[in-house]
C-alpha cells in the first residue's frame, strides 16, 4: 500500500503550517470549499512567497477560494504576532478535540489487540486513517512512528507484543473528495491512547481460606493494583472499582496473599498493571478469576425449641455465629456415621439430609440482656402426622 501521506518537505518546520492546514481543513469539513480546489500546495505557495496583504494573497488562490483571501490574511497577521513556538510544539496538530482510542483484547486471539475509535465527522467524501504507535512517548507526527494499519474503517487490530510497559497509539485521518484528493492533503490527529501491558501468565486460587495470586513480573516501571469484588455485584456497570482495591500497600510484581475474604464468599479477583505517566496512572485491561473462599464448618450445639401455644408452630434459636447455618426437620435422625460429625456440605444428602429438609424460613438475630445475640427461625409449622421430629443443624 503506498503511503498515506507526502514525503516531508523543506517547509514544513514554518510554525505556520500546521494552523493554515488546520483553517483549510476546517473549510473543507464545513462544505466551504472543496479540497479538490483549495489544496495543501495553494497554502505552502502563499507562505513561500512571503506576500501577507489581502490581494497578493487573493491572486494566489483559485477563484473559488479567492473569497477567504481576508480570512487567510488575518490569520497569517495574528501567527505573526505570535511568540515563536518550540520545536516540541510544531508538526501536525488536531483541527479538534482528540478522540480516545478503546482497547479490547478477544478470546479467540488473546495475543491481538483489537482497537477502535469513533468515526471521523466529514462533510461526505472519502476518509482515511492511518494508525500508528510509538514504545517510549506519544508521537509528534504520524512520520515519526511505527505504522499499524491504514484504513478506510474506524476499526484496526495489533498483533506485536508489547515490548515494554507501554504502547502509544495514534490515529489520523485525512479526507478528500476522491481517494487521490485524500492522499494529497495533510494529516489530522483524530485519535489517540496508551496500552499499558497487562499481567501475563496469571493464576488466582483459594487455600483454606487465603486468595493466593501469581503472575509472570511486568516489565520494569509497572505495578499491579489487585481488587476484590463480591460476585453478585462485579458485572453491575456502575460499580466503582477503586473502592475494591486491596492490599494497595504493596507493588505485588510477582503476586500477592490475601486473607481477608470472608469465608463462604464468592468474589471476583481483579489485576491491572498500572504504570505512572508524568504523575497520571494508565492502568491495563483487567485480568479476572471468579473464587469461591471455603467455608469453616463448625458445629451448632446450643440449640433450642420453643413450642407455641397450640402446639401447631415452634421456634428455633441458637447463638448466632456470624455466618450461614442450615437447619434441617427430618422424621428420623440422620444415618449412623451422620451424628456428631463435621460433614462438608455435599456430603449431608449420604447421611439422609436431602435439601427438601431443610428449613428456609427467615432468620432474625435477637439482642440478649447479656450482649449476646441469638439467631431465631420464628414459626416452623409441626409437619402433618408427624409424631416426633428431628433437628438437625
Amino acid at each position: 500500500m503506498p503511503d498515506l501521506y507526502p514525503v516531508d518537505d523543506p517547509d514544513d518546520a514554518d510554525p505556520r503550517l500546521a494552523p493554515l492546514l488546520a483553517w483549510r481543513q476546517q473549510l473543507v469539513d464545513s462544505g466551504a470549499v472543496a479540497a479538490r480546489s483549495f489544496k495543501e500546495a495553494h497554502l505552502r505557495l502563499v507562505l513561500r512567497s512571503g506576500r501577507t496583504e489581502v490581494e497578493q494573497i487573493r491572486e494566489m488562490l483559485p477563484g473559488s477560494v479567492a473569497e477567504h483571501a481576508e480570512e487567510m490574511a488575518r490569520l497569517l497577521a495574528e501567527l505573526e504576532s505570535r511568540p515563536p513556538e518550540s520545536s516540541a510544539q510544531q508538526g501536525p496538530s488536531p483541527t479538534g478535540d482528540v478522540h480516545p482510542i478503546a482497547f479490547r483484547h478477544g478470546e479467540s486471539r488473546p495475543g491481538v489487540v483489537e482497537l477502535s475509535w469513533p468515526d471521523y465527522q466529514a462533510n461526505g467524501g472519502v476518509v482515511l486513517y492511518r494508525v500508528v504507535s510509538a514504545e517510549d512517548r506519544a508521537p509528534r507526527s504520524p512520520e515519526n512512528a511505527d505504522l499499524v494499519a491504514a484504513t478506510p474503517l474506524s476499526a484496526a487490530s495489533d498483533d506485536r507484543p508489547l515490548t515494554g510497559p507501554v504502547r502509544y497509539y495514534q490515529v489520523w485521518v485525512i479526507t478528500g473528495t476522491s481517494r487521490a484528493d485524500a492522499l494529497s492533503t495533510r494529516p489530522v490527529l483524530h485519535a489517540g491512547g496508551v496500552m499499558v501491558a497487562p499481567p501475563a501468565d496469571v493464576v488466582i486460587r483459594e487455600d483454606s481460606g487465603l486468595v493466593i495470586g501469581k503472575w509472570t513480573p511486568p516489565p520494569a516501571g509497572s505495578v499491579v493494583h489487585v481488587y476484590r469484588m463480591p460476585l453478585d455485584q462485579a458485572d453491575d456497570p456502575g460499580i466503582d472499582e477503586s473502592r475494591h482495591r486491596i492490599l494497595a500497600e504493596g507493588e505485588h510484581r510477582t503476586g500477592f496473599v490475601d486473607s481477608g475474604a470472608a469465608r463462604g464468599t464468592r468474589y471476583r479477583y481483579r489485576v491491572r498493571s498500572a504504570v505512572d505517566l508524568d504523575g497520571d496512572v494508565q492502568l491495563s485491561e483487567p485480568v479476572d478469576a471468579d473464587i469461591e473462599v471455603s467455608a469453616v464448618l463448625a458445629a451448632v450445639t446450643d440449640i433450642s425449641v420453643d413450642t407455641a401455644f397450640d402446639g401447631e408452630s415452634f421456634d428455633v434459636s441458637w447463638a448466632a455465629p456470624g455466618a450461614e447455618v442450615a437447619v434441617y426437620l427430618s422424621p428420623t435422625g440422620p444415618s449412623a456415621g451422620g451424628v456428631s460429625t463435621e460433614l462438608p456440605e455435599n456430603a449431608l444428602e449420604q447421611v439422609g439430609l436431602t435439601q427438601d429438609l431443610r428449613l428456609r424460613r427467615p432468620v432474625v438475630n435477637q439482642a440478649q440482656p447479656d450482649g449476646t445475640h441469638r439467631s431465631v427461625m420464628a414459626g416452623v409449622p409441626w409437619p402433618q402426622g408427624w409424631s416426633r421430629a428431628y433437628l438437625t443443624r
